[in-house]
């Protein structure tokens, strides 16, 4: 049984596919995608480029004979050639198995220095490895410490170092007296899997097993086995803890007390762990408790990079820039169709994000973030011009992750999407794939494969989209839930008798807001006349589920029904969708406060045409009411809320939006939405 360093290097990766290497049949992999065949003429590339700096001789042997090649190889050794390009190195191990050494390169040094001699005399050779990657990482030096401990057998004298050739860095040099442990536990570990024949455990990495040509084989045996590798969130290291556990099922994880798993992980992972296990097993998703509502604007930019990150290269820009007041959406395209136009492609996205200064930019994962600022600092764009950009950057990624548990294999983009309905147009297309049409683009001009990265780009965009807007409503709909079932008692005044009216004053006890109650039971039948004689379409703005159900009851009994949104957002995500008379707007909420709020509805649209906007807040003192009128509000009433002074904003209300042209058949929502246009440009200050 031969082992050599490519076996090596994927038991590293991997024991399963070095297993499967070695016994399993070579007709059940997959094939080799397009990306894998760059990379594979890339690292060709780049070996032939280090070569020819290189005086060298070639072995030259009958293929796979590698005795006659080792003969060889020795043969010019004891030469003292000064290079040999892919000499063959062979040891026979005690235990049946032969190890084979191929170094890209074996380069003589002298040994006068050196008091012990190896075999061949005043010289020995040191082994050299051309690596396409830029990092030394481990498993690059594992397998250098591999070729020099070869090496040491046929020459007789372990060398004093390996050499690392990598793409664009200086030679590193691996210390092999630091790795000897490492390297033989590593070895001693793959030849004992060999020689057992006992095949590995399946686990499902993507990130580790995207590109083995292995994988269908082994997705396809951890489906069949309800595998945990296939959970979200479990690591090989946490796999290892549940089994330690005895946590071996996805229903034994779902049934378990979190607290269980806190002496191994802390709180959050564990609770992380035993909801998505129930999220899996249900196929539903569930929210976290922190209910955190995505921003919502008028216009929203998504955005998403094609890039080759090993290079620094950010080859296509990608904005998608909707707009919800028109019900329209455009996209671009920012190509460099030369590496060198990546400047052009910064310059234009700043050009275009800056048209929409107050447009939230949607990206899923932080590539995008990090992407901004390297273009900023490479390109010397001055702060003004991309550090607030930093501050509108909104991950989806993070505020599904932080919102939602979904029953998916990974929060990666494709696999939400796809679970929120989504496809994208060419089914196999990827970012390595992309990165593939790139290089075919700039190797064959064939314009197909930049048509290919643009629209594998916008369904990327369009994904992050419709993530965003299922993730909106899915936590809108949890806190709408959540505002019914506070208390499971009836809003509608016909259902409420005594024991009804008892048990909304029980629930608000702790609020301040009895009183108000106890007015509303008063006389009844007197209050629901308001709304007859002074109709109006109301929205609450209040992000306190407790709050929220005082003042719709308070409204209900006064005769009048409301929306309610939780914070400024939903405020204008809300004004975008239904026409309303007035706004209660509470002053405190996330995300965006009601004076920010308002600031911007009163940018937007103009008296008469927007509707008339009442402060709500527990402050009472004179500079209090100023601060609320000054951005545009028309009226302001304290917490808690008092029955006759809700009544009499009502009335004011109705009476200033009885105009002439409220009154004609053309509704508000028509008179708000005319010339999206111009409205939009008065946001931005032009036009």
């Amino acid at each position: 049984m031969l082992l050599d360093a490519r076996l090596l290097l994927f038991y590293q990766r991997c024991n399963r596919r070095a297993f499967l290497d070695v016994y399993e049949d070579p007709s059940r992999q997959d094939q080799a995608s397009d990306y894998l065949h760059k990379l594979m003429r890339d690292s060709w590339e780049h070996h032939q480029t280090v070569l020819n700096e290189w005086n060298y001789h070639q072995i030259k042997y009958i293929r796979e004979d590698w005795q006659a090649g080792a003969d060889a190889t020795r043969e010019l050794m004891l030469q003292g050639v000064d290079c040999i390009h892919k000499g063959v190195l062979l040891y026979p191990d005690d235990r049946g198995v032969t190890l084979l050494s191929r170094p890209d390169l074996l380069v003589k040094c002298s040994t006068s220095t050196v008091p012990e001699k190896s075999d061949l005399g005043a010289w020995s050779y040191i082994p050299h490895q051309i690596k396409l990657g830029k990092r030394p990482k481990l498993d690059y030096q594992i397998v250098a410490a591999f070729h020099a401990w070869v090496l040491a057998q046929v020459q007789g004298l372990m060398p004093e170092t390996s050499i690392l050739i990598l793409r664009g860095r200086s030679d590193y040099q691996v210390n092999l007296a630091k790795l000897q442990d490492r390297f033989l536990q590593t070895l001693n570990a793959c030849i004992q899997m060999l020689l057992s024949r006992t095949e590995p455990e399946v686990f499902i990495s993507r990130q580790r097993c995207n590109l083995c040509r292995w994988y269908s084989s082994c997705y396809a045996t951890a489906k069949s086995e309800l595998h945990l590798s296939l959970l979200a969130g479990v690591s090989q290291s946490r796999y290892d803890d549940l089994q330690t556990l005895g946590l071996t099922t996805t229903e034994s994880l779902s049934a378990v007390d979190p607290a269980v798993l806190e002496p191994v992980w802390s709180r959050p992972i564990a609770q992380q762990l035993v909801l998505q296990a129930k999220s899996t097993l249900t196929g539903k998703a569930l929210v976290k408790s922190d209910l955190t509502l995505l921003p919502v604007a008028p216009v929203e930019i998504y955005f998403d990079i094609e890039a080759e990150p090993q290079l620094h290269l950010d080859y296509l820009l990608g904005l998608l820039v909707v707009d919800r007041s028109s019900g329209t959406d455009r996209f671009y395209p920012l190509l460099a169709e030369q590496p060198a136009d990546d400047q052009l492609i910064w310059e234009q996205f700043l050009e275009l994000v800056w048209r929409y200064p107050s447009a939230p930019i949607f990206h899923f994962c932080d590539y995008e973030v990090k992407t901004v600022r390297r273009l900023a600092r490479r390109y010397q764009t001055a702060a003004p011009q991309w550090e607030p950009l930093i501050t509108r950057l909104e991950d989806v990624h993070q505020l599904v992750t932080q919102g939602a548990i979904l029953p998916v294999e990974s929060y990666s983009l494709k696999s939400i999407a796809r679970w929120v309905g989504f496809e994208w147009r060419d089914s196999d297309a990827s970012g390595a794939q992309s990165l593939y049409w790139y290089d075919q683009w700039q190797k064959t001009g064939d314009r197909a494969f930049c048509e290919a990265i643009v629209r594998y780009n916008e369904d990327d965009c369009r994904a992050t989209q419709r993530v965003k807007d299922w993730l909106w409503t899915f936590l809108r709909e949890k806190r709408t839930d959540t505002l019914a079932d506070y208390n499971q008692v009836s809003l509608n005044p016909a259902e409420l008798g005594n024991s009804g009216e008892i048990a909304l004053m029980k629930i608000f006890a702790h609020t301040g807001f009895t009183k108000t109650i106890d007015n509303l039971t008063a006389d009844p039948s007197k209050l629901t006349d308001l709304a007859k004689r002074n109709p109006l379409r109301i929205l609450v703005a209040e992000d306190n589920a407790v709050s929220q159900k005082v003042i719709l009851r308070i409204l209900e009994r006064l005769g009048y029904s409301a929306d309610v949104v939780s914070t400024g957002l939903e405020v204008l995500s809300a004004l975008y969708q239904k026409s309303y008379d007035l706004i209660l707007m509470d002053i405190q909420m996330p995300e965006m406060d009601g004076l920010t709020a308002t600031k911007y509805i009163c940018q937007q649209w103009q008296l008469p045409v927007r509707p008339r906007i009442v402060a709500m807040t527990a402050g009472a003192m004179p500079n209090d009411r100023q601060k609320c009128l000054s951005p545009g509000m028309e009226d302001y009433i304290t917490k808690p809320i008092k029955v006759e002074a809700l009544q009499s904003a009502l009335k004011r209300c109705f009476q200033e939006v009885q105009t002439p042209e409220s009154s004609q058949t053309e509704s508000r929502y028509m008179r708000l939405y005319s010339s999206p246009k111009r409205s939009h440009n008065r946001i931005l200050g032009v036009g």
